[in-house]
């Protein structure tokens, strides 16, 4: 049952965006996948960064995370409660709201990342139990039925879209590719704040003729210094 889609009647329509672009397999190994890069993310940004917002009334790096969290736990339990053959609908819940009494801008990235995860392994403790009957559970949730299935397939769409967001809105890649420099210094690249694809050397070049080229060195990719966020 883990590796079948929801079918729309499964969901609200407001998650489809969420559904539709995940890719097929079973939906419990991408549930797992997604805590590896969770976990790689305060690395990925510097601390004088983590309360960079993109816009005016938009939300910080950390405020994201916050986010995450909430309604990591808020699909958790909906999932949990369906799961378990609840058939009154679950209240919704204001994001906005949450964010705003969360106060995580006033933590730290790494303890925000730290309990998503966390978080998300309790979740799929509950989801690696399921048997194939309750799987295929419907209940209610903010008025609008909803499956076990749908449910654990809208956490995954859930993460999957925010870190979209993080890549596209707030310059954070998603991963790290590395690259060799025309000097032949190897770099991991990644995307900074201004758009532009940064390399941080990894291994100096033989003969690169760069005295500034030392390991740790942060450098903008050739053809790329003028970028901009799109």
């Amino acid at each position: 049952m883990a590796s079948k889609r929801p079918d729309p009647s499964e969901y609200a329509p407001y998650y489809a965006k969420y559904i539709n672009a995940l890719p097929d397999g079973d939906i419990v190994d991408l549930l797992e996948a997604q805590q590896s890069e969770m976990a790689s993310y305060p690395r990925r940004v510097p601390a004088d960064r983590e309360t960079f917002r993109y816009g005016e009334g938009k939300w910080s790096v950390r405020e994201v995370f916050g986010h995450l969290t909430d309604a990591e736990r808020v699909f958790g339990y909906r999932l949990l409660c369906i799961s378990r053959g609840q058939t009154s609908s679950l209240p919704g819940f204001d994001e906005n709201q949450f964010v705003a009494e969360s106060h995580s801008n006033e933590r730290p990235l790494r303890a925000l990342v730290d309990e998503l995860v966390m978080v998300r392994e309790s979740n799929l403790i509950v989801i690696r139990a399921l048997t194939d009957e309750a799987w295929t559970r419907l209940g209610m949730a903010n008025n609008s039925p909803v499956s076990v299935r749908g449910l654990a397939y809208i956490m995954a769409g859930h993460i999957s879209h925010h870190f979209g967001v993080l890549r596209d809105r707030y310059g954070i890649m998603t991963d790290d590719t590395r690259k060799t420099l025309p000097c032949g210094c190897e770099v991991t690249t990644q995307r900074d704040f201004l758009g532009r694809v940064v390399g941080t050397i990894v291994n100096r070049g033989k003969d690169c003729p760069r005295s500034e080229h030392v390991q740790g060195q942060v450098v903008v990719m050739p053809g790329r210094e003028n970028a901009r966020p799109e």
